[in-house]
C-alpha cells in the first residue's frame, strides 16, 4: 500500500514517531509563504513540476526551482527538518554531490560570510544548481566532477529521479 507522496505504509509507520518529522511540519508553516501548497506537495506528492517554491531564510525569501517531487523532499529535509542545522554559520561548506544546489542555498542564506565549495558531476544538475544559486555567484565555486578515493575516470550512475548517484555501482542511468 502506498500513501503520503507514494511512501510505503511500512515507511510511514516506522517514521511516525520521529520528532524531526513533527518539527518539519511545524517549520513548514513558518518557512513557506504558501504552506498549504508545500504540505500538498510534500505530504501528498501532488503538484506539477518544474516549479518555484518560496522559502523564508535568514537572508530573505528565496525561490529555488524544483524539478520533481523528490526535490521537494530534499527541500523540506534541509530547510524544515533542518538536517544541516549548525549553531553558527560555517565560514566554508564543502558539498560533495551538490545536486541542484539546495544544500548550498541553505548555507549561503545563513549569512553573508558563508562560502561554498561544490562538487557535482551531472551536467543537468550543474545547470539547475547554477539557476538555484543565482545571486550568490561570488560566494561559491563549483567543480563539475565526482569525488572519490581514487584518481581517474569511472562511470557515474543515477537513480531514476536524479536524487542519488554513485561511482562504479549498478544504476538506472549513466550520467553525462
Amino acid at each position: 500500500m502506498r500513501l503520503l507522496g507514494d511512501r510505503s505504509l511500512r515507511f510511514v509507520v516506522e517514521n511516525i514517531a520521529e520528532p524531526a518529522h513533527y518539527r518539519a511540519l511545524v517549520n513548514m508553516a513558518r518557512r513557506y509563504p504558501r504552506p498549504l501548497d508545500a504540505y500538498r506537495r510534500y505530504l501528498l506528492g501532488r503538484g506539477s513540476y518544474p516549479t518555484r517554491v518560496a522559502v523564508r531564510t535568514p537572508s530573505g525569501v528565496v525561490r529555488p526551482i524544483l524539478w520533481s517531487f523528490h526535490d521537494m523532499l530534499t527541500l523540506n529535509e534541509i530547510f524544515c527538518r533542518e538536517d544541516y542545522a549548525v549553531p553558527t554559520p560555517p565560514p566554508l561548506v564543502v558539498d560533495l554531490g551538490s545536486n541542484i544546489g539546495l544544500s548550498a542555498l541553505y548555507f549561503l542564506t545563513r549569512g553573508p560570510e558563508v562560502r561554498c565549495r561544490l562538487y557535482e558531476p551531472v551536467a543537468r544538475n550543474l545547470e539547475r544548481l547554477r539557476r538555484n544559486l543565482e545571486g550568490f555567484e561570488e560566494r561559491y565555486v563549483v567543480e563539475p566532477v565526482a569525488v572519490a578515493d581514487f584518481d581517474g575516470e569511472a562511470q557515474f550512475r543515477l537513480d531514476p529521479f536524479g536524487r542519488y548517484g554513485a561511482l562504479n555501482q549498478p544504476g538506472d542511468e549513466i550520467a553525462t
